[in-house]
């Protein structure tokens, strides 16, 4: 059986490659709004979740949507899918990633972050490696 992805990224068009790739392994649900994606992360469980960090804030508490992908993840994800390792990918550098692991210790070890490029396999191989590391533990 396939492992389940579940994907959570407003504009996906210029990373369709990637995305395609990675669905080539895994079973992936891909979201495109938040409200979608609350109904979904609350009616499955999953293996791997991937969050664009910056997008529309409708649905969430917090407005930040330079932060947008962090607040689902605390108001949805730590809640319902509390073990699943989760990715957060991102045009954004990775200081914001850096600071929010550091005010939330105890999440750490499944939290990860990858910048989004051109590398079509660099995302499959990421999540590959999360999975894989997931598994060890």
């Amino acid at each position: 059986m396939r492992k389940k992805i579940f994907l959570l990224d407003d504009n996906t068009a210029a990373f369709e490659r990637s995305i395609k790739q990675l669905e080539t392994k895994y079973e992936v649900m891909r979201c495109k709004d938040i409200i979608s994606a609350i109904r979904r992360i609350q009616m499955r469980k999953y293996d791997c979740i991937i969050i664009d960090l910056m997008m529309p804030t409708r649905g969430l508490e917090v407005k930040d949507e330079f932060k947008a992908g962090f607040n689902f993840y605390l108001e949805q994800v730590k809640l319902h899918q509390s073990e699943v390792p989760v990715l957060f990918w991102s045009n954004l550098t990775d200081a914001s990633f850096i600071q929010f692991k550091k005010s939330h210790p105890e999440t750490c070890s499944l939290l990860h972050y990858l910048h989004k490029t051109d590398d079509i396999y660099e995302l499959e191989s990421m999540v590959t490696e999360i999975l894989s590391d997931d598994e060890k533990n």
